[in-house]
């Protein structure tokens, strides 16, 4: 009985590791790539992202007065809702 118990902890704990760190080099990968505001560069990165619970909303971008602070994307592309009112 304690040998079962002993490798059902073993195997949850080395799954719960493995989860962490997936998510740690999905973290990894998006910092260095800059990509938090764009679409997910792989699947490292969606599944990052869902498990988290990242999602992107871009409308505050549209009251920013000074395009420097814009997100990169919105900055990118240009558009500023805002300036077209």
């Amino acid at each position: 009985m304690s040998d079962a118990v002993f490798i059902a902890a073993f195997v949850i704990s080395g799954a719960a590791i493995g989860v962490l760190g997936v998510l740690v080099f999905g973290i990894h990968y998006e910092e260095s790539r800059k990509s938090v505001t764009g679409e997910p560069p792989g699947p490292f990165s969606r599944t990052t992202r869902r498990v988290l619970g990242l999602s992107v909303d871009h409308t505050a971008c549209r009251y920013v007065t000074n395009p420097q602070y814009r997100c990169p994307v919105c900055r990118q592309s240009g558009v500023n809702e805002h300036e077209r009112r």
